[in-house]
C-alpha cells in the first residue's frame, strides 16, 4: 500500500472495542504518521521498504488503499487492461486492490514499469521496494497470452524491468517479490523468470498456508 490505510485504521480507530474511543484519522493524518515512522526508522539507520499490494490499482489509476467496493466507470483502456475472467474484463467484484491484470498485454507491462519508477524518483528515501504479486483466489487471468506464458511470471517479468529502469533514476533501489497464494502452483516459473536477477529478493508468502 502506498499509505497503509486499512491498518492504521484498524490501529486507531479501535473497531469492536467498546472501551476505547476511535481516534480521528483522515487522509492527512496517516500521511503524517507515515512520515514520523520513515523520520524515526531513517534516525535509527533501519532500512526502509515500502509498496507491495496497489501496483495494479496504481497502473490503471484507480484507488488502491483498501478493500473497499468501488462503483468506477472504466474507460476503454482501462477495460482492456484488466484480467479476463469468464470472458470478460471487469473490476473484480468491484474491488481495485483485488482486480489482477492482463500482464501479456505490453501497456500493462509499460503502466507498470512507469509507476514503479515514478515512484522510485519520488522516494529515493525507500531501500527496498516491494511488488506482491496478484493476491487473491479466482481471479486471474484466463486470455490466451497469459495462460501459455503464465500470468505470475509475466509480472515478475515486467517488475524486474521495471526496477532496471528504476534503478537508472535511483541507483541504490532495491526490489522484492513477495509469492502469493495465487502464485503457490506457478512459483517455479516466477523464479525462474527472475534467476537471472540475484540482487532481486523473493519472499514465500500464501494467505492459506503461511498461517495453517
Amino acid at each position: 500500500f502506498t499509505y497503509g490505510t486499512p491498518f492504521w485504521r484498524q490501529w486507531y480507530t479501535h473497531p469492536g472495542n467498546p472501551h476505547l474511543k476511535p481516534e480521528p484519522l483522515g487522509p492527512e493524518r496517516v500521511h503524517q504518521i507515515v512520515a514520523e515512522v520513515i523520520e524515526e526508522l531513517k534516525l535509527r539507520d533501519m532500512r526502509l521498504e515500502r509498496m507491495g499490494h496497489g501496483w495494479t490499482a496504481a497502473a490503471l489509476g484507480l484507488p488502491g488503499e483498501g478493500w473497499d467496493q468501488q462503483t468506477i466507470k472504466l474507460s476503454d483502456q482501462q477495460r482492456q487492461m484488466l484480467a479476463q475472467i469468464g470472458g470478460r474484463r471487469d473490476l473484480f467484484h468491484g474491488v481495485p486492490l483485488n482486480t489482477n491484470l492482463c500482464y501479456s498485454n505490453p501497456q500493462v507491462r509499460r503502466r507498470m514499469a512507469a509507476i514503479i519508477v515514478r515512484y522510485a524518483q519520488e522516494h529515493p528515501e525507500v531501500d527496498i521496494l516491494h511488488v506482491w504479486l496478484a493476491d487473491g483466489s479466482n481471479n486471474n487471468c484466463e486470455c490466451e497470452g497469459c495462460q501459455s506464458k503464465g500470468q505470475f511470471a509475466l509480472e515478475a517479468d515486467a517488475c524486474v524491468r521495471a526496477w532496471k529502469l528504476a534503478r537508472q533514476k535511483n541507483p541504490n533501489v532495491r526490489l522484492r517479490i513477495l509469492l502469493t497464494q495465487g502464485s503457490y502452483s506457478t512459483n517455479e516459473k516466477v523464479l525462474a523468470a527472475v534467476a537471472d536477477t540475484p540482487e532481486v529478493g523473493i519472499t514465500y508468502y500464501d494467505g492459506g498456508r503461511t498461517y495453517d
